[in-house]
């Protein structure tokens, strides 16, 4: 399990991305988007889950199925199960599902950083996002 210094997920960097806006201007609830929508709410915290990580960072990152799951068991740790996210209902299988479900659709990209595979946002994830929130140049 790769972490760093202050316990939070050891992240790599995809330095060759290139999207519509920083990650910092994105506004995101615990895990949801302010006037966002997606299909199923299984999308809609997968991709809050996944952005959660760039705006940690402060630039766009890929993320690992391993560092999602990690994730996931830390807030189960930490956070009372009426917290509102589905992971409480319905397992660690609710975020795979919305993974699975936000690459069928395009709005995250995949591919494989060390034999593992990874997930970053797409720029038609961002460029939807910054629309709808109404984010400016």
């Amino acid at each position: 399990m790769d972490t760093n210094v202050d316990g939070s997920c050891a992240v790599a960097m995809v330095k060759e991305i290139r999207l519509p806006c920083q990650p910092s201007q994105i506004r995101i609830c615990k895990w949801s988007f302010p006037y966002v929508s997606f299909h199923t709410p299984n999308a809609e915290e997968a991709a809050t889950r996944l952005l959660h990580f760039s705006k940690k960072q402060g630039r766009w990152v890929s993320v690992t199925w391993r560092e999602l799951q990690q994730m996931v068991v830390l807030e189960k740790l930490k956070s009372p199960a009426d917290s509102g996210s589905g992971i409480f209902q319905f397992g660690d299988a609710f975020v795979r599902t919305g993974i699975k479900e936000l690459v069928r659709s395009g709005f995250i990209q995949t591919r494989i950083d060390a034999g593992e595979e990874s997930f970053f946002p797409s720029h038609k994830l961002i460029r939807m996002i910054k629309q709808l929130q109404k984010i400016q140049d």
